[in-house]
């Protein structure tokens, strides 16, 4: 899922009344939200921010990871591969545990927009839009 808006639209408290709805329709295990900024997860070596959101991730499994801040773990720069293998974590995490992890990425409308449609493929793993 992804959530849209500004800070104070109560995106975390609808996570975790999220997280309650599937734990009592038995969705996931635990009705605990994990929550992290992309700026927790990014680090200036990218293969240090691949191993933070697989931590994260694993830390998350059988719950909800609520991601805030999502359009920030590949930030617009000279490089545009910065970011690449954080997301490439990501989506390795959401193929492989679909039944174990449930993620929500939260963050400002615009540029998450940008974000999803700069990384597609991330992108077709939530199709579920809460603005």
């Amino acid at each position: 899922m992804v959530f849209l808006g500004a800070p104070g639209t109560a995106k975390k408290t609808f996570a975790r009344v999220i997280a309650e709805v599937l734990f009592g329709l038995d969705v996931i295990t635990r009705p605990e939200v994990t929550e992290t900024t992309a700026h927790d997860i990014v680090a200036d070596d990218p293969s240090h921010s691949a191993a933070r959101m697989k931590t994260v991730c694993d830390d998350a499994r059988g719950g909800v990871l609520f991601l805030d801040e999502a359009h920030q773990l590949a930030p617009h720069t000279d490089n545009p591969s910065r970011g690449a293998d954080v997301i490439a974590a990501l989506q390795t995490h959401v193929a492989h545990y679909p039944g174990e992890l449930v993620v929500i990425l939260a963050g400002h409308p615009t540029p998450m927009q940008n974000f999803l449609t700069t990384h597609a493929g991330l992108a077709g793993r939530f199709p579920h839009t809460v603005a």
